[in-house]
């Protein structure tokens, strides 16, 4: 089993690292080429950031900003999106450049109160900022620090914008212009800023919603792309309150979050330049060297974890067949794996947070540590899982009963045990897997696209593995074979002994007989025991076809018929009468426990059978005949019609065997008033009641004569027209 696990994470890993290599994530170009994105060269000598229209509503913003950083950075208008996060994020990067040159003042290798209250601030402000940003292009797992670098690389951006173009920007939004905005939000809205590939939308491209409009996915993506192409001219550019042009270097090149720890910005200016120095793309030895000793140390951990694993699995195959020594592996597989949950975390946490890696570096580094820890997150279910359902076994093992009834019901309770905690294991495990597509940056769409990949496993090979499989949990959840019980499986008959989810184990007079799950539950299946109330009994079953309909009358007179006739019989309980309709056919339902003191021979059963099914086909073919419709013609009077229903009662009830239901004005036919007759006989025999029918059908034609009332007959006329 550990070569299995061990070879899925290689595997795991190799696909990661595939992915981060193909960069599924990597921006498009903006303009579709490099080296332009909008940002033509100078042709006119560039407006400075004062004498921007914008500059006073710039300036009342930073102010804002300044004295109150609790607000909302998204605006109803492009415009006021634009320049509260740029006024937000000169307040942070100034802040953090002022924080950063204050440690070499100070003694102590912490930041004290005072600042630590303001880098607190400091960081709840730029997350004000950074949510101005639809960051749903990137993978969930890294979307936080891509997020934050592409704020950076955005403020940047427009550092450059602002400082060096020709025309004056027109970011100042008239009431009007504003109400015009806000009227549009209901509809997708792209605004430009003029002369840049910087563009916002009040549409986000994720699942999340929002009021307002945020920074477009491609202005987020291709983020990194343009600044990297204007980084070399933001060297050249002075410090102001507005202007942050090392802001970005210092994030991603020192430790810690937006200020590094007060030890490291206190270090001399020479070891700053040593250890910020580019040794593996954007990585500095700082970042470089400490990501290495973390993943050594990990490496380490992980490996003496893998070899306690193995060591503990090596003893348990020794004593086989030992509940107590199964729990005691589990629980030890499971003492191992839930500090390494902890460990794979921090150590994620500390490559990604303290030492700010970005690039292919963070995406490899945040996708094998996903992989470990939702690997780690599915064998700790499957372990845990897996001792509950053993310990639960053996409590329900070891407690002792007083009857054989409650012995059989609790192994059925024990044998459902595994099935239901493997059931668990196997769910959870295909959720994490999930969970772990999506945030290795996989859409919704494409997880569930994937979700075809187990489908064709199945079609190649793994088809009778999951038919036992599902076939195993039908018969769990059906529970029609339950252990300590006598059936008959196809051809096969046994005791049950085992039910799993692969097999079910019969043991028959000379063997144990182990049938696939798929064969049993393909075959018929005959359970020669039930328990009532501590009697054996055997079930009983007949499906009856009625081949011509039925009326409502007719449908409830069977149903009711056939209960009072089973209730009748001492033989038979819980009695169970439906109707079904199949291919448009009705069919009667009959269901019943007959208790039997001993199955040694099929003679009672079948006596009792055969009685129950001949009776309820009676009864069924006498309904069939209890029901007529009585026409007379249309010359009868009213009084005379009025007197049909009790008429025919006298006729009915002359004779002692037939009960009278009702007689009932009907219809108006086409040549006939319309009478229907119900009726009911108590015969013993059906040529009796036959002889009753044709008694009273002699009866009535006599009293309907001697009452002046005619029984009509269809006639047809022909009427011929002619042209003319």
């Amino acid at each position: 089993m550990l070569k299995r696990i061990r070879n899925f994470i290689v595997i795991c890993l190799i696909a990661c690292i595939t992915l981060a290599s193909l960069n599924v994530f990597t921006p498009t170009l903006w303009a579709g080429e490099r080296g332009n994105h909008g940002l033509s060269p100078n042709i006119k000598p560039a407006i400075p950031l004062e004498e921007q229209p914008f500059y006073e509503e710039l300036q009342k913003r930073h102010a804002r900003w300044s004295d109150n950083p609790i607000g909302e950075v998204v605006g109803n208008t492009p415009q006021d999106t634009l320049l509260n996060f740029y006024s937000a994020m000169a307040i942070v990067g100034t802040e953090v450049d002022r924080i950063s040159q204050s440690a070499v003042l100070t003694n102590g290798l912490r930041w004290d109160s005072t600042t630590q209250h303001e880098i607190k601030e400091l960081e709840h402000l730029f997350e004000v900022a950074v949510k101005a940003l639809d960051s749903s292009g990137f993978p969930e797992s890294v979307r936080h620090h891509f997020t934050n670098e592409s704020a950076i690389e955005i403020k940047h951006l427009l550092d450059y914008i602002f400082t060096h173009t020709e025309e004056p920007l027109g970011l100042i939004n008239t009431n009007k212009e504003a109400n015009r905005n806000l009227k549009s939000l209901d509809k997708s809205y792209v605004w430009r800023l003029p002369g840049s590939p910087i563009s916002l939308s009040n549409k986000l491209d994720g699942p999340e919603s929002g009021f307002g409009y945020y920074f477009t996915t491609d202005t987020v993506k291709n983020a990194a792309t343009i600044y990297e192409e204007i980084s070399g001219r933001l060297k050249h550019m002075e410090k102001t309150k507005y202007l942050t042009p090392t802001f970005y270097n210092d994030f991603i090149h020192t430790p810690g979050n937006l200020v590094p720890p007060k030890w490291y910005a206190g270090m001399p200016r020479w070891a700053h330049t040593f250890l910020e120095r580019e040794i593996l793309g954007k990585e500095t030895v700082f970042q470089t060297s400490f990501g290495l000793i973390a993943i050594i140390i990990y490496t380490l951990i992980a490996i003496s974890v893998y070899r306690h694993i193995k060591k503990v699995l090596s003893r348990a195959g020794s004593i086989p067949g030992q509940c107590a020594n199964q729990i005691k592996t589990h629980v030890s597989i499971l003492t191992a794996l839930t500090p390494f949950i902890l460990l794979t975390k921090l150590t994620e946490g500390f490559v990604d947070g303290f030492l700010n890696l970005t690039g292919l570096p963070l995406v490899i580094t945040t996708f094998v540590f996903e992989i470990l820890y939702f690997t780690t997150l599915c064998a700790v279910a499957f372990f845990a899982l897996e001792a509950t359902g053993r310990l639960t076994q053996d409590y329900l093992f070891r407690k002792k009963l007083s009857t054989t009834t409650q012995t059989i019901s609790r192994r059925r309770q024990a044998g459902a045990i595994m099935p239901i905690c493997r059931t668990a294991s196997t769910a959870i495990a295909i959720l994490l897997l999930y969970r772990l597509l999506i945030l290795l940056g996989l859409s919704t769409e494409a997880v569930l696209a994937l979700s075809a990949v187990p489908g064709l496993a199945i079609g190649l090979g793994a088809s009778k593995l999951l038919g036992n499989l599902f076939a195993g949990f039908s018969i769990q959840i059906d529970q029609h074979l339950r252990i300590g019980e006598f059936c008959q499986v196809g051809n096969t008959t046994g005791f049950v002994k085992k039910i799993g989810l692969r097999s079910i184990q019969l043991q028959t007079l000379d063997s144990t007989v182990t049938i696939p799950n798929a064969s049993a539950d393909e075959s018929v299946i005959v359970n020669y025991n039930s328990l009532v109330n501590e009697e054996e009994g055997q079930g009983l079953s007949l499906n009856i076809p009625i081949k011509q309909p039925f009326t409502a009358w007719q449908t409830s007179k069977l149903i009711d018929m056939t209960k009072d006739h089973i209730n009748s019989l001492s033989k038979f309980k819980q009695s169970t009468v439906s109707i079904d309709q199949k291919n448009g056919e009705m069919h009667l339902l009959v269901y019943c426990l007959m208790t039997i003191q001993k199955l040694d021979t099929w003679d009672e059963y079948l006596l009792e059978r055969e009685n129950l099914l001949i009776k309820i086909n009676k009864l069924i073919t006498q309904l069939r005949h209890s029901q007529r419709t009585i026409r007379v013609a249309f010359n009868t009077s009213h009084q005379k019609l009025l007197e049909v229903p009790s008429l025919v009662r006298d006729v009915v009830t002359r004779d002692a065997h037939l009960t009278f239901e009702k007689c009932e004005f009907l219809a108006i036919s086409e040549f006939s008033y319309d009478f229907k007759l119900n009726f009911m006989g108590d015969h013993q025999h059906l040529s009796d009641f036959f002889k009753s029918i044709d008694a009273m059908n002699q009866r009535l034609v006599h009293t309907l004569n001697t009452n002046d009332i005619e029984i009509p007959y269809p006639t047809t006329r022909w009427i011929n027209t002619f042209d003319g």
